[in-house]
C-alpha cells in the first residue's frame, strides 16, 4: 500500500464563532487557504449565499467559489485553477440559482474566463477570451449573462460589453473606445435587458460615470455624477431605477439617469459594491475608525437611513461587497485582517430594526482547525475546538463533490483528532460545524 501525505502548507483556518451581538448578525464565517484569501463578490439566491474570491500561494493564485446555506453551513466549494494566475473579479446569480463567476486568468497578458456552475456545484460551461478583462457580471430574468470589462491592446481605453445566453452562447459583443483610461466598477441589468455599467475615469483623480446600453448593446446614455471617488457601486431594479453609491453620496435614480433622491454616505472606507432588495431599499457596506464590518440600509421611497448594523470581531475588518437575500437580510463579504494574515470574512446580518452600537467590542473565543501532517495508512484531521458537543464533518474533493457527508463526531472542548477514510491523491477541503461555530481548511493527499 502506498503512503499518502496530508500536505500542511495550506492548513490553518480560524474556528469561527459569532463575534457580534446576537441581534446584529445571524452568522459569521471565515475562509482561509494559502497565504491570503481575498474575496471579490458576494451574491444571494433566495437565502443561499455565494462568495467568490482568490487565494494567494507563494508563486500562484487560485480562485474559489463558496456556497453557504441560510444557517451559514458550507454546502460546497470549488477550487478553480486555469493557469498560475486565477483572480476572481465578478459574480452573479440568476433566477435559475446557478452562479456565474468571472476570472482574470492572464499572467503575462490580459485573458478572461467565465464559468457557470450549477446550484449543486457542478461546472456547466466555461468561456475564455484573449486580450480581455471581465470586471463585472449581471444576469437578467431570463438567465442571460452580461459581461462588462475591457478588451483590446489599449485595454483601459476601451469598454467591452457582451451578452450570452444562459447556455453560454454569444448573443452579441461590443467594444467602445473611450477617451482616457477607465475602470469598470460593476454592472446591473433591468427586466428589459438594458445594461448599466458604472465606470471611473482615471484622470488626475477618478470621476464616476454611468453608461446605459440597450438590450442589443447600443449606447442609450452616458452621464457623469461628479465628485472624486475610489469607491463606486451600482444595483439595478427590474423596473429600471438604480441605486448608486460613491464616496460623496448614495443616490436613487430613474432609468433615464435622473435623480429620485440623494443621501449622505457614512464616513470611513466604503465597500466596492451596492445592493438593492425586492422592496427597493438600498444597502452599502463600510467600516469606520472601529475597523468593524458595518452595513446601512436606505429606504426606497426617500433615502432615509432605516438602520446601521455592526459586526464586532477581534480582527481589523475591511468590507468589500454587499448583497441582500430574499428575507431582506444583508450579507457582507470582505477581509478579516489579523496581523499579516488576511481571511475571507462573510457576515449575514439580521432583518430586525437597527440596534445601538455595542459598548465594548466582542471577542470570538480562540480556536483553530489545523490539518495534521500524517504519513502512512492512518489519516486524520486534528486541531482544537472551543466548546464540546456533536459536530458535523464534511470532506469535499477538488471538484467540490462531497466524499464524506455529514459525519457526526462527538468532541470535547480542546484538542481533537478525527480519523478519515482512505482518499485518492488530490486536493480536498474539510468543513467542521458544531455548537461552538464552524471551521474549514484545504489539504492535499499525495500518492
Amino acid at each position: 500500500m502506498s503512503n499518502r501525505i496530508f500536505a500542511a502548507t495550506l492548513v490553518v483556518l480560524a474556528f469561527v464563532v459569532p463575534g457580534a451581538r446576537a441581534d446584529d448578525t445571524t452568522w459569521t464565517r471565515t475562509f482561509f487557504t494559502g497565504q491570503a484569501s481575498l474575496p471579490a463578490r458576494v451574491r444571494c439566491s433566495g437565502t443561499d449565499v455565494y462568495v467568490a474570491g482568490s487565494a494567494t500561494q507563494p508563486s500562484t493564485m487560485s480562485a474559489y467559489l463558496l456556497k453557504y446555506d441560510v444557517n451559514g453551513d458550507l454546502e460546497w466549494f470549488l477550487d478553480i485553477e486555469f493557469y498560475l494566475y486565477n483572480l476572481a473579479v465578478g459574480l452573479a446569480v440568476g433566477p435559475d440559482s446557478n452562479p456565474v463567476i468571472g476570472l482574470d486568468i492572464g499572467y503575462t497578458a490580459a485573458r478572461a474566463a467565465l464559468i457557470k456552475v450549477s446550484s449543486s456545484g457542478d461546472t456547466l460551461w466555461t468561456r475564455t477570451w484573449d486580450l480581455a478583462a471581465v470586471e463585472a457580471l449581471a444576469i437578467d430574468q431570463n438567465n442571460n449573462v452580461y459581461v462588462a470589462g475591457t478588451r483590446g491592446a489599449s485595454i483601459q481605453d476601451s469598454l467591452w460589453i457582451a451578452k450570452l445566453t444562459g447556455d453560454g452562447a454569444m448573443v452579441w459583443s461590443r467594444t467602445y473606445r473611450l477617451a482616457g483610461a477607465h475602470t469598470v466598477n460593476g454592472a446591473g441589468v433591468n427586466s428589459a435587458g438594458e445594461l448599466y455599467v458604472p465606470m471611473l475615469l482615471i484622470e488626475s483623480a477618478e470621476w464616476p460615470e454611468v453608461a446605459k446600453f440597450s438590450s442589443a448593446g447600443d449606447t442609450l446614455w452616458r452621464k457623469k455624477y461628479g465628485g472624486v471617488t475610489r469607491h463606486f457601486g451600482i444595483a439595478v431594479e427590474p423596473a429600471g431605477s438604480f441605486f448608486l453609491v460613491s464616496n460623496s453620496s448614495a443616490k436613487k435614480l430613474n432609468g433615464d439617469g435622473s435623480q429620485q433622491w440623494s443621501a449622505s454616505v457614512p464616513s470611513g472606507t466604503l465597500g466596492q459594491d451596492a445592493a438593492i432588495d425586492d422592496a427597493g431599499n438600498g444597502y452599502v457596506c463600510f467600516n469606520d475608525n472601529s475597523q468593524d464590518f458595518k452595513v446601512r440600509r436606505y429606504a426606497a421611497a426617500n433615502g432615509a437611513v432605516q438602520w446601521t448594523k455592526r459586526c464586532v470581531l477581534p480582527t481589523q475588518d475591511l468590507p468589500l461587497s454587499v448583497a441582500a437575500d430574499a428575507q431582506r437580510q444583508a450579507v457582507v463579504a470582505g477581509m478579516g485582517i489579523d496581523g499579516s494574515v488576511m481571511r475571507n470574512l462573510t457576515v449575514r446580518f439580521t432583518s430586525s430594526p437597527g440596534v445601538a452600537e455595542p459598548e465594548e467590542p466582542g471577542r470570538a473565543p480562540d480556536g483553530w482547525i489545523a490539518l495534521h501532517q500524517d504519513v502512512g495508512p492512518v489519516r486524520r484531521l486534528s486541531g482544537t475546538v472551543p466548546g464540546a458537543g456533536t459536530y458535523r464533518l464534511r470532506v469535499y474533493d477538488g471538484t467540490g463533490r462531497t466524499v464524506v457527508r455529514d459525519r457526526a463526531v462527538n468532541l470535547e472542548s480542546g484538542p481533537f483528532c478525527i480519523p478519515l477514510p482512505a482518499l485518492a491523491g488530490g486536493v480536498y477541503f474539510a468543513s467542521l460545524c458544531g455548537p461552538a461555530g464552524s471551521g474549514s481548511g484545504r489539504f492535499v493527499v499525495i500518492d
